[in-house]
């Protein structure tokens, strides 16, 4: 019977990587070795790692030079601020997507800006170590050692093709929260805003109190006046690092001025005041962010991965007790601050204080033990207040703007869950604040676990060493995984009521609520290396990246790149191979015979016709193409007048012209007439994309031809060729049992049916890596002539650990049958008991060195994905 999952196989293309071990094969490993590849590879990887920090060094200098140019001084910031400020009112839809297209606009501004720059195209290419780095630390002087790793890197410039792709991110003019243009555009200037209004209303109601904080901020201020910076025309200068570092130096103070005394800021003058003042109160300004990259600069941890142990437990330690120095203040005192602010919640005005929509049912959970019982009231006054409405599309539109909404006031949320208690609807008479209430209890489990971490992993920190590792030490482990896992919860509960800066909020309470959220999110980046480092086997040592003195080492497996590429995939009693050509003594591949005779591998030859869109003008259309192809005038002239793009231009008729002749050019191409494409008739073609497609899903072929084994190894032997068995243990023999899913993908490559009709392709950039073998000693955990004990039942059942532990011992004859408990016997002839016929070696792959590749594939790789899936699902479940 057909499942009704059927329709949904298949649609889109997915990426898949495939992880191999490679063995080397004859003297592979002894010619290598004399060739000294691997240190070579040792010593660049290591150089990667500092190359990469001077590049952001580079990055952050780039960044502050285009944000200080002239070409960013003229962006409409009032009439974003005039959106913003009309949404505040009428908080209506029209309005709120006004407001994302002139964000959008602006964002795309700042990326072009970036874009048009004349060294953003080095920055990604070989410019940057050739021109840009040498440049640059002509005015920014760095060691020798580093001036050495630039040299190596200039060669080997795709060895950064994945770290470009993610500082190409923060260019991006829509990459959230992780980009430039989104920093400023869609969190720093609500921010900026908000200070204006605060300002006003100081300047409004008291400006007795501008003039004694001018007098007081003038060290810091210098030739400005405080309403300078509080003017929407100011935040042109302050979108760079050095003009947030000013800002925030105003507002927050310097921590150290040229007397050794911290310098106030706007803040701590405004906070005496209050002081001092009990019939006023004005809100904190709010800091703005760093910019992107900066943060990493001056934060109080360290962002890349921890060179040992004690640089780990410093960096948890720092975490928490390290003032900030814009702030003076630790993570410590933030939490026990802003545990007092949450705590007086209801002293704010809740209608506006927010929470996000997908937090309402965590809350509902906590509070009621029901994810749905809060949702379920939204919707009913949302029904409620429809219903008072006499058009339907205003009871539509009503229903809509209160169920669909994205945040939600707690003032309305608490006097929903009120009136639902005193009609006694409510399974417990609770007040939504209570959400925060337990913040006491999450501050004492912090303090605890950070006391524990201080006074039993920290003290020791010099006793963990390479034998003796923390994470080796599953107690210690548990103690650091519980004191950053309670800063994480109490983080939770603070997020829960951050929301855009758009929004009309109270900013006495946010001006406090964004520094402790800016001082606690710290803790997601530092969760994350900690728990990284902890994870990692015991023994494991860090793998590096192989080039075989190839910068574009596997980067295709076109017949016609091998040499280029220096890597060949051979087939020989059902086993895999790769070869790898040696770039100090290449044999030519086409020198393998056609005809060996005797004993044989199948070598695979690949063709791939990529990007058609861009490559078919590129042969037909060229300096070169023209000369052997020689297309009609009519055709040449068509095409450059861009009479087959969509658009004014656009003419079918010539459309259809063109896509005959790239028809009868390709089958007179000597690689490309072997496709053997199946073209539609071409009246069918509504453009010339859909030509492009078709020529895209059938541009790819892999078939093998014989090549002598004899000369393989001959070469081999010789040092010209490095060749390693790919392998997993699924290819070992006498292997049975499932096979794991990468065998699965690798083995459907290269099936038949696959070949015939392609659903799995092998694409290019492969990469291969060596990982040090980190211990001389094997580990045995089961001997030969002992019991295995399976920890999972036939079903899949989970052995309890106790009970798994009692049954090991009896089996294995440590105990007997009568020291076991009731629950073990209950289990012991439910478990699958093997005897060990060989030595088991913990983390075997551990103790010796390995090669491995990663290959690319790309599973439904003729799939053009869908828009529709949702109606599609839908349709399928009506039916």
């Amino acid at each position: 019977m057909k499942s009704i999952f059927n329709d949904f196989i298949g649609l889109y293309p997915v990426s898949k990587t495939i992880r191999m071990e490679l063995r080397p094969v004859g003297k592979t490993l002894e010619n290598i070795e004399k060739n000294g590849l691997i240190p070579e590879d040792q010593d660049r990887a290591d150089k990667y790692k500092k190359i990469k920090l001077l590049i952001d060094d580079y990055h952050r200098w780039f960044i502050d030079d285009v944000l200080s140019g002239p070409e960013l001084r003229d962006l409409e910031w009032k009439k974003l601020g005039e959106a913003i400020a009309l949404y505040q009112k009428d908080k209506d839809e029209k309005t709120r997507k006004e407001i994302d297209k002139i964000q959008k606009n602006l964002r795309a501004a700042i990326a072009k800006a970036f874009t048009a720059s004349e060294n953003y195209k080095k920055v990604f290419g070989k410019e940057l170590f050739t021109q840009l780095l040498p440049e640059y630390w002509k005015r920014h002087p760095v060691s020798e050692e580093s001036k050495d790793a630039c040299e190596t890197f200039s060669r080997f410039t795709t060895y950064f093709t994945g770290f470009h792709e993610n500082r190409k991110n923060i260019y991006s003019a829509d990459k959230e929260g992780v980009s430039i243009p989104w920093r400023i555009v869609n969190e720093n200037f609500p921010k900026f805003l908000n200070n204006i209004q605060t300002f006003e209303k100081i300047k409004r109601e008291c400006p007795e109190l501008i003039a004694q904080a001018e007098r007081e901020l003038k060290p810091i201020l210098g030739k400005f006046r405080l309403k300078d910076l509080f003017s929407v025309d100011f935040f042109s200068q302050v979108i760079s690092q050095q003009g947030i570092d000013f800002y925030n130096q105003v507002l927050g103070g310097v921590s150290e001025s040229m007397d050794g005394e911290k310098q106030k800021g706007f803040n701590e003058v405004v906070n005496l005041w209050n002081q001092q003042h009990p019939d006023d109160h004005f809100p904190k300004f709010t800091l703005l962010y760093k910019q992107i990259l900066s943060d990493r600069q001056s934060s109080s941890f360290s962002y890349t991965l921890f060179e040992d142990d004690s640089a780990l437990l410093n960096a948890v330690n720092d975490f928490y007790t390290k003032k900030d120095k814009q702030t003076a203040e630790s993570v410590k005192g933030v939490i026990a601050s802003t545990g007092k602010l949450l705590k007086g919640l209801k002293n704010f005005d809740l209608s506006h204080v927010y929470i996000g929509a997908d937090i309402v049912t965590e809350i509902s959970n906590q509070l009621f033990g029901s994810w749905s019982y809060i949702r379920n009231l939204i919707s009913e006054e949302a029904e409620r207040q429809a219903s008072q409405l006499s058009k339907k599309s205003d009871r539509d539109k009503k229903f809509k703007q209160i169920d669909d909404a994205k945040y939600y006031d707690l003032a309305f949320i608490d006097k929903l869950v009120s009136a639902a208690a005193e009609k006694s609807e409510s399974p417990q008479k609770k007040s939504i604040l209570e959400y925060w209430s337990e913040l006491a209890d999450m501050q004492s489990r912090i303090k605890d676990s950070f006391n524990e971490f201080k006074t039993n992993v920290f003290q020791k920190k010099d006793e963990y060493t390479t034998g003796n590792p923390l994470r080796s030490n599953e107690s210690d482990v548990e103690i650091v995984k519980n004191f950053l896992d309670s800063v994480m919860d109490f983080f939770h509960r603070v997020k829960a009521l951050v929301v855009p800066d758009e929004f009309e909020k109270d900013m006495e309470f946010y001006a406090a609520l964004d520094e402790s959220y800016e001082a606690l999110r710290n803790v997601i980046p530092l969760y994350n290396l900690v728990r990284s480092t902890l994870t990692k086997k015991v023994g494991e040592v860090e793998k590096f990246k192989l080039n075989f003195e190839n910068p574009t080492l596997a980067n295709g497996w076109d017949e016609n790149k091998e040499q280029d590429n220096t890597c060949i995939i051979l087939l020989k009693d059902n086993q895999y191979y790769l070869g790898i050509l040696n770039a100090r003594n290449k044999p030519k591949t086409t020198d393998l015979s056609d005809k060996p005779g005797g004993d044989c591998y199948q070598k695979m030859t690949y063709k791939l016709l990529p990007g058609p869109n861009k490559m078919l003008p590129k042969v037909f259309f060229s300096e070169k193409g023209l000369a052997t192809f020689n297309p009609p005038q009519k055709i040449l002239r068509g095409y450059r007048a861009e009479k087959h793009k969509k658009g004014d231009t656009f003419d079918r008729a010539f459309c259809h012209e063109l896509i005959d002749y790239f028809k009868s050019a390709i089958a007179e191409h000597p690689d490309w007439k072997n496709f053997d494409f199946k073209f539609s008739d071409t009246k069918s073609y509504e453009d010339i994309s859909g030509f492009y497609r078709e020529i895209e899903k059938q541009g790819y072929k892999i078939t093998f031809r014989k090549v002598s084994a004899k000369q393989i190894d001959q070469w081999v032997d010789e040092g010209k060729l490095f060749l390693f068995q790919i392998y997993c243990k699924d290819f070992a023999p006498g292997t049975s049992g499932k096979k794991n899913l990468h065998t699965l993908y690798w083995e459907q490559l290269f099936s038949k049916q696959n070949l015939k009709d392609v659903v799995f392709k092998l694409d290019g950039e492969a990469e291969l890596f060596y990982r040090p073998k980190s211990s001389n000693e094997k580990t045995v955990v089961h001997k030969q002539g002992g019991m295995l004990v399976n920890k999972r039942l036939e079903d899949g059942t989970p052995v309890p650990e106790d009970v798994y532990e009692e049954l090991y011992k009896f089996f294995n004859k440590i105990t007997k049958a009568s020291e076991l408990s009731d629950e073990a016997k209950a289990w012991k002839n439910r478990v699958t008991v093997k005897p060990v016929t060989h030595p088991i070696v913990k983390d075997r792959r551990f103790t010796q060195d390995q090669f491995q590749i990663h290959f690319k594939t790309k599973i439904n790789f003729k799939a053009e994905g869908t828009n529709n899936l949702n109606d599609l699902f839908l349709q399928t479940l009506k039916n």
